[in-house]
């Protein structure tokens, strides 16, 4: 009873702290957990190898409805203390010594992952798990470096593009669209897969596990910790009710998954972070006919257009016309890029300054507004706008039929 009075009183505790903190800047995101567990092990255990002052913001996912799954963020919290980027950005140049370690480290990992895959073809699963342990630690240092430099390049952003840092931020938004440390996390997929060969229904296993478990649960199977009975049961319960990834400071809820007992169970911290994303989604909304983003726009004008409404990048298709029109998306990715040169504008849910969106929008000379929380809950295909490029405002002009 008295372990049980505590877990309760544990509960408690992280509800009354995120009740007194502000969330914003939601995400209706499909962030895999083991990816994102794998983000948040790096930012949290290997941040003091670059600065041990740095102490990384907080952050909600909530994963209990597959059409709504939230990321929130604390917007007390900055990315890196006004004092840390002042130090730092005395000498701007140190971004481009941190990418280089950045990549270093990704090299690293590659040669890494080439050993894993010649330990699946030997069908070795000592070496295969041996490795794969080197890679998830490697992958968190990466995270680390990429949420550090990430705050000194949000930092110079937010001071202006001034003549003598714009080969800093080139070099910044190349590095942010190289794919190659998103995609070097693949290999835990293809060690699921290993795991689960042979089994009935291998391949599905395989791909839940990477939208169900936590990557430190993935460490204690390798680490022989964990059964394989033991993961499929923590898939089957989180596929079929939910979970809840928690992020705070605080060492007990760091990097913490909460799960979903049952399907018709509520528990206090989704209740609460549903009820914030409406009153967010709210204040997003002046009426009916007008969203209010942020313009990441050089430009102060307004345009009018037709909306092209694109949830997803698994929407893109070749049927898919944006020429000469606006694109309305939660967010944008590489694979938005082919489509984006063509289009008259672009208006996004999420985001912030240096996001995909943002920093696309900005080399192509496209005018777009961010992080406007609900655009494609609101905007339809064949809506026209006009988009205030001072304000951010989004004004419906006519509504598709």
């Amino acid at each position: 009873m008295s372990n049980l009075n505590t877990e309760e009183k544990d509960d408690k505790n992280l509800v009354d702290y995120a009740k007194s903190q502000m969330w914003g800047c939601f995400k209706n995101t499909k962030r895999k957990l083991l990816v994102a567990s794998a983000w948040v092990k790096g930012i949290r255990e290997k941040m003091h190898k670059i600065d041990k002052r740095v102490v990384a913001n907080e952050d909600i996912d909530v994963n209990t409805n597959s059409e709504k799954i939230l990321r929130a963020f604390n917007i007390n919290q900055p990315q890196l203390e006004e004092y840390i980027l002042s130090e730092y950005l005395s000498d701007p140049e140190i971004i481009l010594r941190y990418i280089d370690k950045n990549y270093e480290i990704l090299k690293e990992a590659q040669e890494i992952i080439s050993s894993i895959n010649r330990s699946i073809e030997k069908d070795n699963s000592k070496e295969a798990f041996k490795h794969a342990l080197l890679f998830v630690d490697l992958y968190a240092e990466m995270s680390a470096y990429e949420y550090f430099i990430n705050g000194l390049i949000q930092g110079i952003c937010e001071g202006g593009d001034s003549g003598d840092v714009k080969h800093i931020i080139a070099r910044a938004n190349n590095w942010r669209n190289d794919e190659s440390i998103d995609e070097s996390i693949k290999i835990l997929e293809k060690i699921l897969q290993f795991i689960f060969d042979g089994e009935k229904d291998g391949n599905t296993f395989a791909q839940k596990a990477v939208n169900y478990l936590h990557v430190n649960e993935l460490v204690d199977f390798l680490e022989g910790k964990l059964t394989k009975e033991g993961i499929i049961n923590i898939i089957e319960k989180r596929d079929a009710h939910g979970y809840i990834l928690i992020n705070f400071r605080e060492e007990s809820h760091q990097n913490k998954v909460l799960d979903i007992e049952t399907k018709n169970e509520k528990i206090e911290i989704e209740k609460l972070m549903h009820s914030i994303y409406e009153f967010v989604s709210s204040q997003k909304l002046i009426d009916e006919k007008k969203i209010i983003g942020k313009s990441v726009s050089a430009r102060e004008d307004i345009i009018q257009g037709e909306c092209v409404v694109v949830c997803q990048e698994n929407d893109l298709t070749s049927e898919i016309n944006i020429d000469g029109k606006i694109l309305v998306t939660t967010m944008t990715t590489p694979k938005f890029v082919p489509y984006m040169g063509s289009s008259k504008g672009i208006i996004t849910d999420n985001g912030g300054l240096i996001c995909h969106a943002a920093i696309i929008a900005r080399e192509m000379n496209i005018p777009c507004i961010i992080g406007t929380e609900v655009a494609t809950n609101i905007l339809k295909t064949g809506d026209v706008v006009e988009m205030d490029l001072k304000s951010g405002i989004i004004k419906k002009v006519n509504f598709s039929k």
